[in-house]
């Protein structure tokens, strides 16, 4: 016990993992705050937050529905999660991932690691960006074509 008390010292007095232990501790403080946010306050509470662009354009941003996206999924409102934003719930669990993975990290000084493979997050990353876009530019094509322009 003792071995691995002097291990996880030294460990914690190694500029490069304090460093990184410091950007473990940022991710799980953002991941965090915006998991608690969405799960906590009803999206018609936050009429202080509006959307610039879709102030500015008149048409949604690539975000437009995710705040109501996480808070339907947070409250097992599944179908009302994916219509407000088809993204939401995906994006809502690997939040849920981060903060979980970097909390395991933190708490256990990374004896424990939760990992997936780079390849996975990879693929993962650029599936959900390109049906992201599609999505976005989808919305964007039938608004134009309702509106008759």
């Amino acid at each position: 016990m003792r071995h691995a008390n002097i291990q996880v010292l030294k460990k914690i007095v190694n500029p490069f993992y304090r460093r990184l232990l410091i950007n473990k501790i940022i991710l799980f403080s953002i991941a965090g705050v915006i998991l608690v946010f969405t799960t906590v306050i009803p999206p018609n509470d936050i009429s202080a937050v509006k959307c610039s662009f879709y102030s500015l354009t008149g048409y949604p941003c690539l975000t437009c529905g995710m705040t109501r996206s996480f808070y339907s999924f947070s409250h097992g409102d599944f179908i009302s999660a994916f219509q407000y934003h088809p993204i939401g719930p995906v994006l809502f669990l690997y939040l849920v991932w981060i903060a979980i993975k970097n909390l395991t990290d933190i708490i256990t000084v990374g004896r424990v690691q939760l990992t997936l493979s780079n390849r996975l997050y990879r693929i993962g990353f650029l599936t959900i960006g390109i049906v992201w876009i599609f999505y976005w530019i989808g919305e964007l094509i039938m608004i134009y074509v309702s509106s008759g322009s």
